[in-house]
């Protein structure tokens, strides 16, 4: 009975830690992309994920197990119910054993009076109808006394309470007999009948008081089964109310986590909706500005090297001065050509992985933008899957066009690192930082700039996160992403080398 208890009040107790820890507001649809409004940490401190004050969600391997949690213990109160209703019937049946037993015992009560009433009756008038009433309750009384004894197996004290009923039976029914075959044969033998019956009598009030012993045996067991009956019975009620509750909380938490998800995947479908507008406008900007750029210097300078070679016709032309800027045209055209192809997708990426590409562009965008860029890159790095490397490079140009377009800082960082399974890249400036408005449209996912968004989707994908922190005096943008595998040469701190480009 105590491990029901402990069941009971355990269920209970962990019940409400559950619904506790799942009554919280839902994450939103991007809730790995998390916007603080915090200074930004030291280039060598851990990565640590930023998280919003004042939100909080539920993960979906947490979630799973709370409902495993709630099916386990739907399950083991069903099992509860189940041996409590068990035990139930088992009090059941006994309690009606019992009062079976004090049925019987009434009956032989009356069986033993009726018996003495028959032989004083055949005494008294000779009446053979009275002796086939004592015959007659005689053989009850054997019958009822075999009866008490099967049902009675399982009591040591009803079973010696029968022995002496037994027995003291035995007694009387020799004086009984008696006295009937002293009145069949002699009718004379008066002081004799008078002395059997005063044994009879003392006899039979030693059984009456031996029968009501058993009636009071029997009435304290009828009270103690039927107590533990009613205190089962209530168990089994308390359990299956508990068992009911437990579902309608479980089935509450299900509908709304189902709204929560219908209302965030509606959220998250008009953020994709617009993101693909946008997409498709910036699509168009790129387009005409690519197009802008062929026309202004690649087609330039094949109008101008036109020029050249059509002036070569002319027989009193200095060739050799219009060859020399021919070739210096088309230099300047391979040149541009490369940059532009390097930028659209540099080919150092495919061929020598991230960190050789990542070199690559932190020197030339510092070259380029005139700011000091300190970069921290491990050295002999490992290979990453080609989809990580790339998401990492896109993050890497994103932040560092948006800290020459937007932050104004003379000075910035960028680090990679790995931790605890993921690959970590860290981009600092110190700038302006970003405005309150721009985190709250952050926090809330509303109008993002597709840059933003393109560096959140493409680690996401990768189920990494994207993680930005920023105040009036820094930036930093974090993006970590889990790795297939724990890379082996770029843990240890003297594998590390740092890259340090300044303004040209």
């Amino acid at each position: 009975m105590s491990g029901v208890y402990t069941l009971v009040f355990g269920t209970r107790s962990f019940f409400r830690a559950v619904v506790s820890s799942l009554y919280i507001s839902p994450p939103g649809p991007f809730s790995e992309f998390e916007c603080g409004t915090h200074m930004a940490k030291a280039p060598n401190e851990p990565f640590e994920e930023v998280a919003e004050p004042g939100r909080s969600g539920v993960s979906k391997a947490s979630a799973w197990r709370a409902f495993a949690f709630g099916v386990v213990l739907l399950l083991a109160s069903g099992l509860g119910i189940y041996l409590m209703a068990a035990r139930l019937l088992d009090k059941q049946k006994w309690i009606a054993h019992t009062l079976e037993v004090k049925t019987i015992v009434a009956e032989l009560t009356s069986n033993i009076f009726r018996l003495e009433s028959a032989r004083r009756g055949y005494v008294l008038v000779g009446n053979q109808i009275q002796l086939d009433k004592y015959a007659d309750s005689a053989e009850k009384i054997a019958s009822l006394t075999a009866m008490l004894r099967d049902l009675t197996r399982d009591n040591p004290a009803q079973q010696a309470n029968l022995d002496t009923l037994e027995r003291l039976n035995r007694q009387r029914g020799l004086f009984l007999d008696e006295s009937i075959n002293l009145l069949k044969y002699s009718r004379e033998n008066v002081p004799r009948q008078v002395e059997i019956t005063r044994e009879s009598t003392q006899i039979g009030g030693n059984i009456a008081d031996l029968l009501r012993s058993m009636q009071v045996e029997e009435g304290r067991l009828l009270a103690l089964r039927s107590k533990s009956w009613t205190r089962i019975y209530g168990i089994m009620l308390a359990a299956i109310a508990l068992a009911v509750m437990l579902a309608v909380v479980l089935l509450g938490l299900s509908l709304r986590d189902l709204r929560n998800e219908l209302r965030l995947r509606e959220a998250a479908e008009q953020s994709y909706r617009r993101l693909s507008h946008r997409l498709l406008q910036v699509q168009d900007e790129e387009r005409r500005r690519l197009s802008r750029e062929l026309h202004d210097s690649l087609g330039q300078s094949l109008v101008g090297l036109k020029m050249g070679l059509e002036m070569l016709r002319d027989p009193l032309a200095q060739k050799e001065k219009i060859i020399d800027e021919s070739i210096e045209i088309l230099d300047q055209s391979l040149a541009e050509t490369r940059t532009m192809s390097y930028l659209l997708h540099p080919p150092l990426l495919d061929e020598a992985g991230f960190a050789v590409a990542a070199n690559w562009l932190v020197e030339g965008f510092s070259k380029r933008s005139g700011i000091a860029l300190e970069s921290s890159i491990p050295a002999g790095l490992p290979r990453l899957p080609p989809e990580i490397e790339l998401a990492l490079f896109r993050v890497l140009q994103e932040c560092l066009t948006n800290i020459h377009r937007h932050s104004g800082s003379a000075t910035a960082r960028v680090d990679l690192s790995f931790a605890g399974g993921r690959v970590v890249l860290k981009v600092w400036d110190d700038g302006k930082g970003l405005s309150s408005e721009a985190m709250m449209r952050f926090r809330t996912n509303s109008s993002l700039s597709v840059g933003l968004a393109g560096m959140r989707e493409r680690v996401e994908e990768l189920g990494g996160s994207l993680i930005i922190t920023s105040d009036a005096k820094s930036t930093l943008v974090m993006a970590a992403v889990p790795l297939k595998f724990a890379p082996t040469t770029s843990d240890a701190p003297s594998s590390q080398r740092t890259l340090r480009t300044s303004a040209a």
